[in-house]
């Protein structure tokens, strides 16, 4: 048996603090601890080192329990804690155990090298959503485990614990909302109202979500005039009316499989977000009261009830983006003095949202690796939270991790060059996104008084929206490169190619993958682009060393776009394929799209240039 405590401060864990009803935490006095491992007490990190070996060539299980003295009653536990020198992680798995069941908490994608805090809670969304789980009640605890599958490096995987608690957040009572399990909401909510504290967010803080929700759904009015005209949802160009959209989300998953962006669409209620876009705009009530009814709708079905859509319903994208509605319902709601049931489930609904998109286990859920666009909107979303909501207690550490979580995310998902700044995420249509991304975040961080990180926002704004200048075909076009959606050449478009001012020069951005050469022939503006991104797979085509071509306003030598995010359909499985791009293909051969394939070097020579690329994605061979 280890002392822990000497090291293990229970009542110190950072993260436990967002818990606003948490009523005690228990003494962990001595644990006994059973692991596999070699453990020691590290003084220097104040921490215990729990150091693995195993087979490196292999995925392995790891284990380490803290096994209490005596069975506590308790609703969580929380621990601090880092990875260090793991060859790769599968999973990372934190709770509790309670009655030999293990009650935890999956980590899909565990950073290494650094401190990070996972609080797991009977009570949590999460449990919900990552496990179909009723939230539930105190349960007797006999320990807290450590999962972790994955490999060690040679010299051993290290588990580094600094922090550990169990606490006890009592039952939620005392308010006219009850959940599926029986809980009720916590009561103070109700003195809240009275003593007049729920206040909306500053108006200039709504105005950034306005313009950012607007920005992300550009025919946001459509969608609104369709619903209050003919009773239906718009979609972009995907229209139903109401009880095709009840009949085929709610009773078979199945029924929708073939239409994936529908489901993410519904879930992240751009309905919702097309009508309270006019509603802000044109202080009209009928789509006010018409976006509350939808989403009301929507509360009632998928969060206070149990849904029928699990993937999408809490798809990690889709969940970020409805959180920023429900942010400005809240403060429509107070404005328009919304009835006090329908705003208490909306404010749960937001808290609950907020410790979601807050929690590790649900970072980057639905994605193959941790740096993800997708992420980026979690943090987006998770800063916007804490700033709408300052006086609720967890606001503190939501901001913290966002901040912390979207710096971590920007330092791995450009590649900067010279005064670009390239996604590596191979597809051109997203920087544009991501300018607006930024937007927000300075817009958000300006306004909460928090200018330390602002100089990187803007310095990396600008590097983007460079790259975008850069890239972009003289006539405003951009390439459709990658999961980007193509314009089809026009006539207005070749005009505007021919006037004004463009820019010109040559660009070779080896590291990222991108030549551009721009130039002038016969008074006709050019545009030459050849590729080969290689940094991530993230929305990867087989397009090594292809190439586009655009003169005189015409898009000459075309990339195909993508078509859908159906990639196992036809028409995108081809697009997507090395036949549908201008390189060298060989026939017959499988491909890959994995990372670091790729080579591309270019010089140039007065008025010419030189590109050599080569690529290794078909195995046993190198194309050049």
């Amino acid at each position: 048996m280890i002392d822990a405590t000497r090291v293990l401060r229970s009542h110190q864990v950072y993260g436990v603090e967002r818990r606003s009803h948490v009523r005690s935490e228990c003494d962990l006095r001595a644990l006994s601890i059973r692991s596999a491992a070699s453990v020691r007490v590290d003084d220097d990190r104040k921490c215990m080192c729990f150091e693995f070996r195993g087979n490196v060539h292999a995925v392995g299980v790891y284990v380490a329990t803290f096994s209490f003295n005596e069975e506590v009653e308790a609703t969580g536990a929380a621990v601090r804690l880092r990875l260090r020198n793991w060859k790769q992680v599968s999973y990372f798995a934190f709770g509790i155990v309670s009655n030999t069941e293990y009650l935890h908490d999956k980590v899909m994608h565990p950073r290494q090298d650094r401190e990070f805090t996972l609080v797991f809670s009977v009570h949590d969304l999460l449990r919900r959503v990552q496990q179909d789980a009723v939230q539930g009640q105190q349960v007797k605890v006999s320990g807290i485990k450590l999962f972790l599958k994955g490999t060690p490096e040679v010299d051993g995987g290290h588990i580094e614990v600094g922090q550990l608690a169990v606490f006890d957040e009592g039952h939620v009572h005392d308010f006219p909302v009850t959940l599926p399990s029986g809980r009720r909401l916590f009561s103070e909510i109700t003195s809240w109202w009275q003593d007049g504290r729920p206040f909306p967010t500053e108006p200039s803080i709504r105005r950034v979500l306005h313009e950012f929700d607007k920005k992300q759904q550009k025919r946001y009015k459509e969608s609104a005039d369709y619903y209050l005209a003919q009773g239906g949802l718009r979609f972009g160009e995907w229209l139903s009316n109401t009880a095709q959209i009840m009949n085929l989300l709610l009773p078979s998953v199945d029924m929708v499989s073939h239409n994936n962006t529908l489901r993410y669409s519904y879930h992240a209620l751009k309905h919702v977000n097309a009508l309270l876009l006019v509603a802000e705009e044109q202080g009209t009530t009928e789509h006010l009261i018409a976006a509350r009814e939808l989403l009301a709708e929507w509360l009632d079905k998928n969060f206070f009830g149990p849904g029928q859509d699990g993937k999408y319903t809490w798809y990690d994208h889709g969940t970020a983006e409805r959180q920023l509605v429900l942010i400005r319902m809240w403060n429509l709601g107070l404005k328009h003095q919304f009835d006090l049931r329908f705003m208490a489930r909306l404010l749960y609904a937001i808290k609950q949202h907020g410790d979601l998109l807050c929690s590790e286990a649900f970072y980057a859920r639905d994605q193959r690796v941790r740096y993800h666009n997708h992420a980026v909107f979690q943090d987006l979303a998770l800063l916007a939270t804490a700033v709408a909501f300052p006086w609720i207690d967890a606001s503190a550490v939501w901001k913290a991790t966002a901040i912390d979580r979207m710096q971590d995310q920007f330092d791995h998902l450009f590649e900067t060059d010279g005064d670009c700044a390239v996604l590596t995420e191979n597809s051109l249509g997203y920087h544009a996104a991501f300018v607006t991304i930024l937007d927000c975040v300075a817009g958000l961080l300006e306004e909460s008084h928090d200018s330390e990180w602002l100089p990187r926002i803007a310095d990396l704004r600008d590097k983007v929206s460079r790259f975008v200048e850069v890239v972009r075909y003289p006539d405003g076009r951009l390439p459709a490169i990658g999961d980007t959606a193509r314009q089809p050449n026009s006539l207005n478009q070749a005009a505007r190619a021919r006037q004004g001012e463009h820019t010109l020069g040559f660009w070779s951005l080896d590291r990222a993958g991108y030549v551009i050469a721009k130039g002038v022939h016969q008074s006709r503006p050019f545009q030459f682009t050849l590729v080969a991104p290689s940094l991530t797979a993230t929305h990867k085509h087989v397009d090594n060393l292809s190439f586009t071509l655009f003169l005189d306003g015409v898009e000459w030598l075309i990339d195909p776009s993508f078509y859908s995010h159906q990639y196992a359909d036809p028409i995108p499985a081809y697009l997507r394929g090395p036949e549908a791009h201008n390189a060298l293909v060989a026939v017959g051969t499988s491909y890959t799209i994995e990372p670091n394939l790729a080579t591309l070097q270019a010089e140039r020579y007065e008025m010419k240039f030189r590109v050599v690329g080569a690529h290794r994605a078909c195995p046993g061979m190198v194309i050049h």
